[in-house]
């Protein structure tokens, strides 16, 4: 298994970031939020990288909801420049972490969705008669930050470094 080198570089590349951006303001370009952010775009997206460089990015300020259909939960949403920061991460670790995934993993991979996921569940359960349902989602905002950054320290194939200082904030 190939060891992945220093990514911090490659994360706060400005054109990484550019494309996290576009990313984050998808199908929300009438947010106030977003329509503040991107009228002055390049200068917002400097801060942003310099403060992952310096250590100094701050977190919080989420904004929590209820959606109800299709069926009740909460949702937390992230301010706009962390959600450029989530993007840029999951740019560049997500190709990492998607080869070592097993088959049968559906959640946000392309090409794999809740379609395919149904049709692979249809063609493992066969002919049972019975099946266990479960909704793993509902319960993932209880799971504590220390026991998820746990799941995300150094792999094999994942050094430790500046990246996940960033995570860590």
């Amino acid at each position: 298994m190939k060891r992945e080198g220093s990514l911090f570089d490659e994360i706060v590349d400005l054109d990484n970031l550019l494309n996290a951006a576009y990313k984050a303001f998808r199908r929300k370009a009438l947010v106030n939020e977003v329509r503040r952010y991107r009228s002055d775009l390049i200068a917002n997206l400097l801060k942003l990288r310099q403060a992952m460089l310096d250590g100094t990015v701050s977190t919080g300020g989420y904004r929590h909801f209820i959606v109800r259909e299709p069926k009740e939960r909460q949702i937390s949403a992230a301010p706009i420049e962390q959600r450029i920061m989530h993007y840029a991460i999951m740019n560049i670790c997500h190709p990492i972490f998607d080869r070592q995934l097993i088959y049968d993993s559906f959640a946000t991979r392309p090409g794999k969705g809740t379609h395919s996921a149904v049709r692979r569940l249809r063609d493992r359960v066969g002919g049972y008669r019975y099946y266990a349902k479960l909704d793993p989602n509902r319960n993932m905002h209880r799971v504590s930050a220390a026991t998820w950054l746990t799941s995300v320290s150094p792999t094999p194939t994942v050094s430790a470094g500046a990246y996940l200082e960033v995570i860590y904030q």
